[in-house]
Parts: C-alpha cells; sequence; structure tokens
C-alpha cells in the first residue's frame, strides 16, 4: 500500500513537472527579430558564432517564459558578406507582414550597415539595427540614431595597435587591409595614429575585398621586412596571410584588429604560425570563467547548444548583443514593435551585462570602449 501511494504522488509530481513546463511555453505573441549574417563566404568565420551566440539568449529566454510573455524568434539569412544582399534580406523581412520584425541585429561588415543607413532602409521603417559588427569610421560618422555598435571602432583600435607596437620598440611598423571602406577606414587611422608619433608607414599590403587572396599582401610584406605589422582583416584572410607570410620566412611582429578572432587563428593555424600572434579583443577573454558574462555564456552553450557549436570570442559578442536587445524588448509595454524598441533602445542606458559595462547614456550609439590584446601562446591558447 505505502508503496503504491509513494508511485502516486511520483506520477503527481512528474504530472506537474510537465505542467508548469507546458505553461512556460505558452506565449502571447511572438517578437521577430532579424539576424542577417554571413553564413558562408569569406566572413562565415565571424558570422556563424554571432548568430549562435544570440541564439542561445534567445532559447535561453524562451525557456525562462519569453520576454513579457512573447517568445523570441530569431530569424535567420545568410548574406554571404555582400551588401547587396543585406539590403535584400532586409526589404524581404520587412515585407512579411505576418512576422513583423522589430529589430535587426549582428549584421556584419562597414558596406553591409552603411547601406542600410545610406539607402534609408532604417530610418524609413524606425528600425534599430544593435550590434552592428563594423569598426568602421565612416559609419559612425553617418550618426544614424538607429544603429548602436556593441565594439569600439577602427580609431580605437589602430591608436591600441600603434601604441603596443611602439611601447614594444617598434617603429617599422606595416599595415595589411582589403580594399574596401573598411581598409580604407583602418588605413587613414593607423596613418593618424603613427603621424601623432612622428613616424609613417614602412609598408601597405592590399587584398581584394570579401576574399582571402592575400598573395599580393604576402609579397609586399616580404619585400618591405616591416618590424611588425597591423592586420585589419577577416579572420579567414587573417589567418592566410599569416601562414603564408610564416612560409616565406617573415618574421614580423603580427597583430589582427579584433575583427579576427584569436579562436578562429588558433583552429586554423599550426601552433608555430600562431605563436606570438596578438590579438584584439572586445569582450572579456573566456578563460577568464570568474566573470559573470563568460560564465553565463559557457553555461548557456553547454545547456541550449547544438553539437559542433564552440566558445569562441565571436560568440560570446552575440551573446551580449542579444542580452542588449532583450534589456531594450524587456522595457517596452505591450507587444514590441519597430518603433517602440527603437525609443526603447534611445532610452536604455548603461546596461551592465556583468563583467561588461557598455553606455549608451545621453545619446551615445557606440557603448563599449573596451580595447585588450591577447597574445596566442606556444600551447596553443590566447593568453592577455
Amino acid at each position: 500500500m505505502l508503496k503504491k501511494i509513494a508511485l502516486l504522488h511520483f506520477y503527481l509530481a512528474l504530472l506537474s513537472v510537465y505542467y508548469i513546463e507546458a505553461k512556460a511555453q505558452e506565449f502571447k505573441h511572438s517578437i521577430y527579430v532579424g539576424q542577417v549574417s554571413p553564413l558562408t563566404g569569406p566572413a562565415a568565420s565571424i558570422g556563424i558564432p554571432l548568430t549562435q551566440g544570440a541564439a542561445l539568449v534567445a532559447r535561453k529566454v524562451n525557456k525562462q517564459g519569453g520576454i513579457n510573455g512573447g517568445k523570441l524568434v530569431l530569424i535567420d539569412k545568410d548574406d554571404a558578406f555582400d551588401a547587396k544582399r543585406t539590403v535584400e534580406h532586409v526589404q524581404s523581412l520587412l515585407a512579411e507582414k505576418s512576422k513583423p520584425v522589430v529589430a535587426l541585429i549582428n549584421v556584419v561588415g562597414s558596406p553591409n550597415s552603411g547601406d542600410l543607413v545610406s539607402q534609408g532602409i532604417l530610418k524609413t521603417n524606425d528600425l534599430s539595427l544593435v550590434g552592428a559588427f563594423t569598426g568602421s569610421t565612416s559609419v559612425r560618422e553617418m550618426k544614424s540614431p538607429h544603429v548602436y555598435f556593441i565594439r569600439p571602432g577602427v580609431e580605437g583600435e589602430a591608436e591600441h595597435i600603434v601604441n603596443h607596437f611602439v611601447t614594444l620598440g617598434l617603429e617599422r611598423i606595416a599595415l595589411v587591409h582589403p580594399e574596401d571602406t573598411f581598409g580604407r577606414d583602418a588605413l587613414a587611422q593607423m596613418t593618424k595614429a603613427l603621424k601623432a608619433r612622428k613616424l609613417d608607414l614602412a609598408g601597405v599590403g592590399t587584398y581584394a575585398p570579401a576574399t582571402t587572396d592575400v598573395s599580393r599582401a604576402v609579397s609586399v610584406m616580404i619585400e618591405k621586412s616591416p618590424q611588425a605589422i597591423a592586420i585589419f582583416a577577416t579572420g579567414a584572410a587573417s589567418a592566410k596571410f599569416i601562414a603564408s607570410f610564416r612560409e616565406r620566412g617573415g618574421g614580423a611582429m603580427l597583430t589582427t584588429s579584433s575583427s579576427t578572432s584569436g579562436d578562429h587563428l588558433i583552429k586554423a593555424l599550426a601552433k608555430e604560425q600562431s605563436r606570438g600572434v596578438g590579438v584584439l579583443q572586445v569582450v572579456p577573454p573566456l578563460y577568464k570563467v570568474a566573470v559573470p558574462l563568460v560564465k553565463e555564456y559557457l553555461q548557456a552553450l553547454q545547456q541550449h547548444g547544438e553539437p559542433g557549436w564552440t566558445p569562441s570570442a565571436y560568440g560570446l559578442e552575440g551573446y551580449a548583443t542579444a542580452k542588449v536587445l532583450v534589456t531594450a524588448l524587456s522595457r517596452v509595454q505591450g507587444a514590441p514593435t519597430a518603433s517602440n524598441v527603437s525609443q526603447a533602445m534611445s532610452r536604455l542606458g548603461v546596461v551592465d551585462l556583468g563583467g561588461m559595462s557598455l553606455d549608451f547614456s545621453k545619446g551615445r550609439l557606440e557603448g563599449a570602449q573596451r580595447v585588450e590584446i591577447g597574445v596566442i601562446a606556444s600551447e596553443g591558447r590566447l593568453r592577455n
């Protein structure tokens, strides 16, 4: 008899758990957010982990009942790092009236974000782009009230890299960059940072944008033989340049902008090629598990990730971006729309993510100023 009673209690408890979980999945409405990112092509090493990081936030939030009763739904579109496709995808999302998009996140590339501003798409639709993945000064100078940056700009990164090299006694500093808006910006900001120290670039190597054909840049750097090289490029292009440069005997100190992930270099390069390479970081290092944001991201990855998803700086950045948007969404009264989300973003203020603070108060559109340089150690791990 006692066994039957115990068994009955067990089943009742089990049913109550199922009931609670079922109730948690009953949402008042859906909140649609567009993620137009490069999931294929030369910048896929950026776009894929960014979108995965955001997906972790959506899954975690929905598991907890959503945002004010609304289910967060991310609609992913692959633009393959092509600005024309970015615009086409965003227009397609806006035309889908049955799934009204209230914001965009994780658009990668200077022309990609810039075209959404210059063509009036964001302004006309009062649509916020949160976490525009670009350091471009030109996009920032557009001063669109609809574009919010989680990462610092090229100007700050160039200054940080030059200061790093000069502090180490290196003055013959060269630059590798793509022949696009981002690359020209890197050239201007590196030149500015060097001029402030009465120095000139020791060489400039370029490559065609949206490709990894860096052979010409490698040849220029071998010929110029600088002491140090700043690499402003995507992860795939940076990895190919470093591998080719080292194979041809290049011995300069190398440091990449934050558009390259240290995680990607470690995976793509042999240890002897990646050893000593510096990488700019705009989010806390993943090995600092005591940092609340890092700990939360790693736990979310374990609980809500999929096979093959691995921790990365870009994944953490995508996670942080989604958390910023969720903060704004949580402050909206009623069902979110593009307009009331835009208003919530404009009033966001300081957002403390736990070891990473973003300040959007007083009209600021660039929330973070944090930049660190990590160095890939001999055992193949990024150290600060």
